[in-house]
């Protein structure tokens, strides 16, 4: 008879050599956001140190995922056999992921009312009606995807949307795109500081690195797998200064496995009315875009800047893992430095327990300028003197989705069982708007304190079909009473694959 190690071990070899067929081009080359099973699960194997993945920027390539499911610790993954069902699924679905030279498509089908105001990584709908229809094809060095989403009644009036389409190219360890994507850079749960799929998704060029494997140069060796994403779109011109470029980047590194960094930096530049030669660029380039500053005006000042850090440090405890995560962004600039910071952390609690897989998390965020001195800045985050729509886009926040001088404090539990059935519950408490002298908040144009509760079920139906219900109830109090009150919400998404 054989033994019970080896009978894990010839599991994971047959897997493995699954993996090993697999190419590096993909039927889709990224894994979307807002995907929170395969966040968890890719998170729960690297926080156990299965494998070696930074989960801090979305949408990610799947020949990043592909590689380290290949480069998978066999050892630790037999020590830990609660995982290696987690682990399997992984597989599978890269597999599935990693196939090329065929069309596949689908759609989704999504009614709501009263979608949800603050967004977390998660795929909520936009509208009460949305009908999604996409068709894709991937070869060895080039991707498109075309998705089609009609919406009734649209809040930006745009009832015919190409988000989530894309055209792509790999060239060497690099993906070019043109591209319609939602992003979420940092390491929260229900909100990021700089990027997030709060707003519906900037067109944009955009170029990433594929696979993070560390520096052959000794020197910079020690800084582990490296990510590196820049991207420029252009925004609406529905807005005080018509058609800024909205640039980004974002660097990445992972120097222990117990530790990933991130360092980001976007900026609004150009529009009507405002320069936009190489001068330009080259004073926002180098960070010189204070007015006040080595000659710097209004009428020349380069643009409106955000950028900061964040950072995410794990700790495996039997089969479960311990997390903290924080993320610190300056709305502006002093000595070179970001200054006058933004402010998110929180802590994760994740495992398997009889075959259940559970993440626990409690998360805080603080969208008021200078957060941890004894007087915030209000007014400040998210808005600029120039660019006087602010840090927003068609109507929602670019960043955080409480919009500016807000306090959010959220608690949240996921669960997943043996049949792949998700149960998701969150509750937060949000101060919004503190001072309520900004209207161009774009949650609530007056103080407001909101108490939610939302509750999530998804399952696979038949074949490729799934189904997700959401239900959430919200208490709204006003200090001028007339915003108080409380409603209901829910969701339903009905979402098939061809």
């Amino acid at each position: 008879m054989l033994s019970r190690d080896r009978i894990w071990m010839n599991r994971i070899a047959t897997l493995l050599v699954l993996v090993s067929l697999s190419v590096t081009s993909v039927a889709e080359p990224w894994a979307p956001v807002g995907d929170r099973q395969l966040r968890h699960e890719l998170q729960l194997l690297s926080d156990a140190r299965i494998i070696e993945l930074s989960t801090m920027t979305w949408p990610m390539s799947w020949g990043q995922i592909d590689y380290a499911l290949r480069a998978v610790d066999t050892d630790r993954l037999l020590r830990l056999p609660s995982l290696v069902p987690v682990y399997e699924r992984m597989v599978a679905r890269a597999a599935r992921e990693t196939r090329y030279g065929i069309w596949q498509g689908g759609g989704r089908l999504s009614l709501s009312e009263k979608p949800d105001s603050l967004r977390g990584f998660r795929e909520l709908p936009r509208e009460n009606l949305e009908t999604v229809l996409y068709g894709e094809k991937t070869g060895r060095n080039a991707a498109a995807k075309l998705q089609l989403t009609m919406v009734d009644n649209a809040a930006d009036d745009r009832s015919a949307r190409l988000d989530g389409s894309y055209v792509g190219v790999a060239l060497g360890n690099w993906l070019y795109s043109v591209d319609a994507m939602e992003r979420w850079w940092g390491p929260g749960w229900d909100g990021s500081l700089i990027l997030s799929n709060n707003a519906r998704p900037v067109p944009a060029l955009s170029v990433q690195r594929n696979i993070s494997k560390p520096f052959d140069w000794w020197a910079l060796n020690w800084l582990g797998p490296w990510h590196l994403q820049f991207m420029a779109g252009q925004l609406d011109s529905d807005r005080f200064i018509d058609s800024p470029y909205l640039l980004g980047w974002r660097f990445t590194s992972k120097p222990l496995q117990s530790l990933e960094l991130g360092v980001t930096r976007t900026a609004q530049w150009g529009g009507e009315g405002r320069p936009q030669d190489l001068d330009s660029f080259f004073d926002l380039l180098i960070g010189r875009g204070n007015t006040g500053d080595d000659n710097i005006t209004v009428e020349n000042e380069p643009g409106n800047q955000l950028a900061g850090f964040d950072l995410r440090w794990s700790q495996p405890i039997g089969q479960q893992t311990l997390a903290a995560y924080s993320q610190w962004i300056g709305e502006d600039e002093a000595g070179g430095f970001p200054s006058r910071y933004l402010g998110m952390g929180g802590v994760e609690y994740a495992g398997v327990w009889q075959q259940n897989q559970y993440r626990l998390h409690f998360e805080f965020a603080d969208t008021a300028c200078e957060f941890n001195k004894g007087e915030p800045r209000f007014d400040c985050a998210y808005n600029n003197f120039i660019y006087k729509t602010g840090y927003r886009y068609r109507d929602r926040a670019i960043g955080h989705t409480a919009d500016n001088d807000a306090q959010v404090a959220t608690i949240g539990a996921l669960l997943i069982n043996a049949k792949n059935h998700q149960w998701d519950l969150l509750l937060r408490r949000a101060r919004l708007n503190r001072v309520g002298d900004d209207t161009r908040n774009t949650v609530a144009e007056q103080p407001q304190t909101w108490h939610s509760v939302d509750i999530v079920h998804a399952r696979p139906l038949i074949g490729d079909w799934t189904v997700e219900i959401g239900v959430g109830y919200e208490d709204r109090e006003s200090e001028t009473k007339s915003a108080t009150g409380d409603d209901w919400r829910g969701y339903i998404n009905l979402r098939a694959g061809l």
